[in-house]
């Protein structure tokens, strides 16, 4: 009955669509969207096609936005003129939700100068083959999925060939849904699908946000770049008007990734260079590389082991150690392990972890290495699910701290015991909320040990689709770094990103406050940090931006009082 019902509908409005001889034209390959009121949601995928010219698939992306070629101008009595695939396309972007399809046509209509008597067919996309798709499922990121349709079939990591001609973006969701239940890969899974491109399509569209990567033999490469221009007004923090400078910064990285049977390995190489226009002795060439391999030995246990080495420099004026003429530069070798038991949707989860960092001072112009250190941290984690995506945590941690210079008694054991909850998703509300108690014994008699409290807690709240807002505060013990015993830090801060309606561009607006306590000395300061930020996608993977910085720092001993302002514009992109 409910079906004679909706075809009764359909045909009613057929012949309403007749008899008004309305130009343009609506339909959906989902039975239930048939009406031109339908409002455009994330994740949606649509074809777009005008008479008889080629017709488009692109998807909503995260933002709310659809970014479509700028096609040339039809008349009544010809044809769409397209371009080939070859042909690089301008291209313009529209927030489309809370549009209606209605809305939207009007829209391409004014945006390729379409008479009035032109067809335009908007529909809900079904899978097609060459179609590149991710499969992502929430809270299961070793689950993810990516791959092209090929005779109508999509090979699964986890599930093998399924079938997707004919599917909408919808129902297969809910097939991948199912079947991963079924084979006890998750229980209860939410399945989310990307769409990554159409190989044959005049444009291929990746979210705004989404790397689609390049198939390099038998691993995805993720190429990234950035370039910065800054104009720092105090580059050594110094108490009066210190000396400024423009700075030319890079910033490449490339990252492998392999995903095989389950299993997900990367490398990746990165790069941070900075040229200072007001003398080359703070000139800086900072490098990582690192590697991960995450295996899932069961569909209850996991494993995981990461190792990486770094170079990097402590900027003059960023620690209490005397000042050199040149940063002072350091390299570190860093390797752990993480073993997960459980799974996520179960009553109860274990996680395990261990990492091991070694930190060397290349040149420190004194005899004793004073910052050389070994750190070793061990912490277990137990998480017992309360509700749906809410879970109490139990943690301990034992930090051992081991300095290689007697000029540096910084020796110690530390012990954490920490109490929390952690939301997954609730009213587009992530949360991680932790209390604990610590106490830090130190070898040398003449150091204070600390007792205390600390916390750290972290808040993500989506208001929107394209309106984040972040919050954050921690209560943290820190390393000396040449004044004091050690640093008792909190910080205090709020991060509201939104992308706005009307035009393609993001804000950022950010804001910090830390309270820094030096033990065992009447030393005390406060830092402000204000940014407000905005970016402007210049294609799919190329964005520029621009930024306004401002820091300040007041302190118990007026020669640490320091305030500086720093003008970046930077071009980011990412493949």
């Amino acid at each position: 009955m409910k079906q004679i019902k909706l075809l009764c509908l359909g045909t009613l409005l057929g012949i309403l669509t007749a008899v008004k001889a309305a130009p343009i034209q609506y339909f959906f390959e989902n039975d239930l969207r048939t009406m031109p009121n339908y409002h455009f949601r994330v994740g949606d995928i649509i074809a777009i096609q005008i008479a008889e010219g080629k017709k488009l698939i692109l998807q909503i992306d995260k933002q709310g936005q659809l970014t479509l070629p700028k096609i040339p101008s039809v008349t009544p009595n010809s044809q769409t003129t397209t371009p080939s695939a070859d042909t690089p396309v301008p291209s313009e972007t529209i927030f489309t939700l809370h549009l209606t399809v209605s809305q939207l046509t009007q829209r391409l209509k004014h945006l390729w100068q379409l008479s009035e008597s032109s067809q335009i067919w908007i529909s809900i996309h079904r899978f097609e083959d060459n179609d590149m798709l991710e499969i992502q499922v929430v809270g299961h990121p070793e689950l993810t999925s990516r791959g092209t349709i090929r005779n109508g079939l999509l090979m699964h990591a986890y599930l093998g060939p399924l079938e997707l001609l004919g599917l909408t973006k919808g129902s297969l969701e809910q097939l991948i849904a199912e079947q991963l239940q079924a084979h006890a890969w998750a229980e209860n899974p939410q399945v989310q699908i990307e769409f990554l491109g159409q190989r044959n399509s005049l444009m291929s569209v990746p979210p705004a946000d989404k790397k689609v990567g390049i198939p390099m033999g038998p691993f995805i490469a993720y190429p990234q770049f950035t370039f910065a221009w800054k104009q720092d007004s105090n580059i050594r923090y110094e108490p009066s008007e210190g000396e400024s400078s423009l700075i030319f910064s890079t910033l490449p990285k490339l990252v492998l990734e392999r995903k095989q049977s389950g299993n997900t390995y990367l490398l990746g190489a990165s790069a941070d260079t900075a040229v200072y226009f007001s003398g080359a002795n703070d000139n800086y060439a900072d490098f990582t590389l690192f590697g991960t391999a995450d295996w899932r030995l069961h569909r209850f246990l996991k494993f995981k082991l990461q190792a990486d080495y770094s170079g990097g420099h402590d900027a003059r004026g960023t620690t209490d150690w005397p000042d050199r003429e040149e940063p002072n530069r350091w390299h570190t070798l860093s390797s752990g392990g993480t073993l997960l038991y459980g799974r996520r949707e179960a009553q109860g989860q274990l996680e395990l972890t261990f990492q091991h960092q070694k930190k060397r001072y290349d040149q420190f112009g004194h005899t004793e290495l004073l910052g050389d250190k070994n750190n070793s941290l061990i912490t277990g984690t137990f998480f017992h699910q309360i509700w749906p995506k809410t879970y109490l945590l139990t943690e301990l941690a034992y930090l051992n701290t081991d300095y290689l210079s007697f000029s540096s008694p910084g020796n110690s054991n530390q012990k954490s015991y920490g109490l929390g909850i952690q939301w997954e998703t609730m009213t587009h509300i992530n949360a991680q909320l932790k209390i604990g108690y610590q106490k830090r014994d130190y070898e040398a008699s003449d150091k204070r040990d600390f007792t205390g409290k600390y916390w750290e807690n972290e808040l993500y709240w989506y208001i929107r689709d394209h309106s984040r807002l972040k919050a954050v505060a921690h209560r943290l013990v820190e390393d000396a770094t040449g004044f004091g015993d050690y640093q008792i830090t909190h910080t205090i801060g709020l991060q509201w990103r939104h992308s706005w309606t009307r035009w393609p561009i993001t804000s950022t607006l950010d804001f910090s406050t830390t309270n820094r306590d030096y033990a065992n000395t009447m030393r005390s300061d406060d830092l402000q940090d204000y940014l407000i930020g905005l970016d402007y996608p210049l294609r799919n993977w190329l964005k520029v931006g621009t930024a306004l910085q401002f820091t300040r720092r007041e302190s118990t001993l007026q020669n640490y009082d320091f305030h500086k302002t720093v003008l970046m514009i930077n071009l980011q992109g990412q493949f």
